[in-house]
């Protein structure tokens, strides 16, 4: 495992944490609001240059139309090479009339009736991001078609490490933003006896931890796997990747124990101090991601450690 990739992955999650204590103290609603305030001084700064005169209308609607065929730069960055061309470029030819409505309605906010007006931007804004997101992945696995094996192995690496990353990012930033949650509600419902509050929001943010664990586990996997992309890339059934595929397989299997009786010792911990906690919150689910993250990595392993074997076998009879 790479130590900068490490301190990525940990970067990520202190993130994570930052960020959802930060939305804590403010609402939704507030940050929609402030979104829609910001998207609405950009529509009022049009609109004021559009009434100036026929000079300044002309002006608005040319930037106007440049931010809006800023998605089309992507579809130029295709044609430069057939094989990047795609049925996925449309979607961002509809990022267009997207980005056109969200501006649109910004220069012109009473075309639409409230409050749906206000939270438009924010709706278009999220419009746009889910765009952007399946262009970029569509268009990554087109390019990986035809690739050769070295190639794919030393896509996989970046690809690994960088979900990693957003696993521990949005694992932390989930587990905080609820742990925040329930601490506030056990705050506010428990003013009599604030020293009962105090041992649940500390049992409650113990068990956030707990929770936490095996997203970050599934994270470390993630960076196995990368480090053995990138040995497998190398030599496909070299000794360094062998010996990195056992003990990935090694690491992957105590990821799986401890997955599973982290979620019972968080059952059994609630039952244990039932008549002293003021919130509790039995669940029989488990973190299936992680868990299946752990046994397809473990799978991969095994097979590669039966493929050495497999071809040790054949050059010894050839």
């Amino acid at each position: 495992m790479n130590r900068r990739e490490l301190v990525f992955v940990i970067g990520a999650a202190l993130l994570g944490a930052v960020l959802a204590a930060l939305a804590g103290q403010a609402d939704a609603a507030g940050a929609a609001g402030a979104f829609s305030a910001l998207w609405s001084l950009a529509g009022g700064g049009l609109r004021a240059l559009s009434l100036s005169g026929f000079g300044g209308n002309l002006a608005a609607w040319l930037i106007t139309l440049l931010v809006c065929a800023l998605p089309l730069l992507l579809i130029f960055w295709s044609l430069r090479r057939p094989e990047r061309r795609g049925a996925e470029d449309w979607l961002a030819v509809l990022m267009v009339p997207v980005l056109f409505a969200g501006l649109f309605t910004a220069v012109n906010p009473t075309l639409l009736p409230q409050p749906a007006g206000a939270f438009f931007p924010l709706a278009a804004g999220g419009c746009l991001l889910s765009l952007l997101i399946a262009w970029l992945v569509l268009k990554l696995l087109r390019g990986m078609e035809g690739c050769s094996q070295q190639r794919l192995l030393g896509a996989l690496r970046p690809l690994l490490v960088g979900g990693a990353m957003l696993l521990s990012f949005g694992a932390t930033a989930g587990r905080v933003s609820l742990f925040l949650a329930r601490s506030g509600a056990v705050t506010q419902g428990n003013t009599a006896d604030p020293g009962a509050a105090l041992f649940t929001n500390g049992v409650l943010l113990f068990l956030a931890l707990l929770e936490l664990t095996p997203d970050l586990l599934g994270a470390v996997a993630l960076l196995w796997g990368a480090a053995l992309a990138g040995a497998m890339g190398q030599r496909l059934f070299g000794e360094r990747a062998v010996a990195l595929g056992g003990r990935t397989a090694a690491g992957c299997r105590i990821v799986v124990q401890a997955t599973v009786l982290l979620a019972v010792f968080s059952n059994l911990l609630q039952l244990a101090l039932l008549g002293q906690m003021r919130s509790t919150s039995f669940s029989a689910d488990l973190p299936l991601f992680p868990l299946l993250l752990a046994g397809a990595l473990f799978l991969l392993c095994r097979l590669m450690e039966q493929g050495k074997a497999l071809q040790d076998d054949s050059d010894s009879i050839i």
